[in-house]
């Protein structure tokens, strides 16, 4: 008997192919951002930067729902995956997204901190945002994936 089974804790498979993968995009992300930033002939039109910006965040995102392994199958799991992804990314997406627009625009009222936070976050909190909206989107369609399948 192994240790799993003795305290009843199911393991989940490991998958050490996309432990590879991941690590290749990011060191994809690193040398985009070296080119990017270099001052030898880099930038944002240099054909190294363009070719790992066209994948790179796919490629997280693809691994993100390649390893979220919830059964969302009714309502109520629906809501506490939504309560889960909402304190774990949207309140520290907000909470910095309030810090750095504080630290960062001149004209600070309702209006532009809305239109900071929703449509043009800086600081590469982009990522955060994306990235919940991806986990929302992900759900829904797992729940009615299932819905359609299994009925109800």
């Amino acid at each position: 008997m192994t240790q799993n089974q003795t305290i009843g804790v199911r393991a989940e498979p490991y998958f050490p192919h996309i432990d590879i993968f991941k690590g290749i995009v990011i060191l994809l992300v690193i040398v985009g951002h070296i080119v990017q930033n270099s001052f030898l002939g880099g930038g944002r039109d240099h054909q190294l930067y363009i070719w790992i910006y066209t994948f790179h965040m796919p490629a997280f995102f693809f691994c993100s729902g390649f390893l979220n392994r919830t059964d969302i199958s009714d309502f109520a799991t629906v809501r506490s995956y939504f309560v889960k992804k909402t304190c774990r990314i949207l309140i520290p997406y907000l909470t910095w997204g309030a810090i750095m627009f504080l630290y960062s625009q001149k004209q600070i009222n309702l209006a532009s901190f809305f239109h900071y936070i929703l449509l043009k976050p800086g600081y590469g909190l982009w990522f955060l945002q994306a990235l919940f909206k991806y986990f929302i989107l992900s759900a829904i369609v797992m729940f009615l994936i299932n819905k359609a399948l299994w009925g109800g």
